[in-house]
């Protein structure tokens, strides 16, 4: 039998490489590292041939069909295997965290995980519990910073269910004062839970107690909330809105939790008529109930129409209080 070429088969898959070998008995056989053919694109792995299957993201051609290489581009996001595998993503995937974003939206051009940029291969990059594509296509937040309005409330806490709508409860997720009371969103929601709690103010009513003065006021704040831009992308938040009065006294707070602070029948507002917060000469102090020190309640007098800032003016009525019987002389005031 005359002798052939083959072209020789180093891992003996039954295809050879490029180069070739003389077959002394005529017979191109694997089991003697032979081919009759050169269609192996790694002879060094039976592994890799053309009759293998090719496994999408491993970043081989296991099938020699010239896809599925270290920089190839599987998906078709931009990015090849190897800038993939660096970023952790998968080349079987355009959006390999399922973020609604997808690998060239997160990583930019050049296909690398730089600074600045979000997390390819986490869905959340900031841990705020809203995922960066919901922060970026909806909710219009930050996505490298948990709190983009520095308010003390996360941006999940105040867009609950991230779509970018105020829902009723909602504060602003870019307004760090989102009811212009002079008081940042987290400084009214204490424990940070997007509800309105016991001994809480509501970061969505400028006057929680329904009193005319406002929560910033009544806690004595003389300078509005400002605006600023978040820690990640610089995007811009707002603060408290043009109009808000703070106060001219911050050392005579009132309780922004209770309409009549100190107690004498006149809420707040009544008794500090310019809502400013400062006790002026004609105004009833609204933290003394006997602003006339004359033994007559500030709104005793009011009711009965003496006037509570002369001593010398007493009231001339008797007023019979609810919640007493008819004859308990407690139950009545002069």
């Amino acid at each position: 039998m005359d002798a052939t070429t083959c072209y020789e088969d180093l891992d003996q898959d039954g295809y050879g490489g490029s180069d070739t070998v003389i077959a002394l008995d005529g017979s191109c056989d694997a089991a003697d590292s032979e081919s009759d053919n050169n269609a192996d694109c790694d002879d060094t792995d039976p592994a890799i041939n053309p009759g293998a299957e090719d496994t999408c993201g491993d970043g081989v051609d296991s099938d020699c069909d010239g896809q599925g290489g270290p920089t190839d581009d599987e998906d078709g996001d931009g990015c090849n295997w190897e800038q993939e595998n660096a970023a952790g993503t998968s080349d079987c995937d355009v959006d390999s965290d399922s973020d609604q974003l997808n690998e060239m939206d997160e990583m930019g051009a050049n296909c690398v995980y730089d600074a600045g940029e979000t997390d390819p291969a986490d869905p959340d990059t900031d841990g705020d519990g809203a995922w960066d594509g919901d922060e970026v296509l909806l909710m219009g937040t930050d996505p490298l910073d948990d709190d983009s309005d520095a308010d003390g409330l996360g941006d999940s806490v105040e867009d609950e269910d991230h779509d970018g709508v105020p829902d009723p409860g909602d504060t602003d997720p870019m307004d760090a004062d989102t009811d212009d009371d002079g008081l940042m969103d987290g400084e009214e929601d204490l424990n940070g839970n997007g509800v309105v709690d016991a001994g809480e103010l509501n970061p969505l009513d400028p006057d929680t107690d329904i009193d005319f003065l406002n929560d910033g006021l009544e806690l004595g704040r003389m300078d509005p909330v400002p605006g600023g831009v978040s820690s990640g992308w610089g995007l811009p938040f707002e603060g408290t809105a043009g109009g808000w009065t703070g106060d001219t006294d911050p050392s005579s707070n009132t309780d922004p939790l209770v309409a009549d602070t100190d107690g004498d029948g006149l809420e707040d507002g009544e008794e500090d008529l310019d809502q400013d917060g400062y006790v002026d000469a004609e105004e009833t102090d609204p933290n003394n109930p006997d602003t006339d020190d004359d033994t007559y309640s500030d709104g005793l007098e009011v009711e009965c129409g003496s006037d509570p800032l002369d001593p010398l003016s007493f009231p001339d009525c008797v007023i019979f209080r609810d919640g007493f019987e008819s004859g308990d002389l407690e139950g009545w005031a002069f």
